[in-house]
């Protein structure tokens, strides 16, 4: 299944950040307990942007951006995820 995202949204994937190992500690936790994100902005990749995004936004597909990590819609449809973001969320590109 795909997505074509509309009304200035870009479908966009996580790059996950290394994680150095640490000493295991156990916790338990309800269940569907979901963490908050802890850095207040992420790295992602751009993988379809809307056709009514401003122009410079039309330009990104494949790059990577930096976005506010709270604003990333998590949606789940028929065992398919899909991650979007507005195109006003985006603060930087990578170069």
């Amino acid at each position: 299944m795909s997505l074509r995202p509309v009304n200035r949204h870009l479908l966009i994937k996580p790059i996950k950040a290394e994680v150095k190992e640490k000493e295991q500690v156990s916790v338990l936790l309800p269940e569907g307990y979901k963490m908050a994100a802890t850095e207040p902005y992420v790295a992602v990749k751009i993988i379809k942007v809307a056709q009514d995004c401003k122009t410079e936004f039309r330009s990104l597909n494949g790059m990577s951006v930096m976005v506010d990590s709270s604003m990333i819609q998590e949606v789940v449809l028929n065992e398919s995820t899909f991650y979007l973001i507005l195109e006003n969320y985006i603060v930087g590109v990578f170069e």
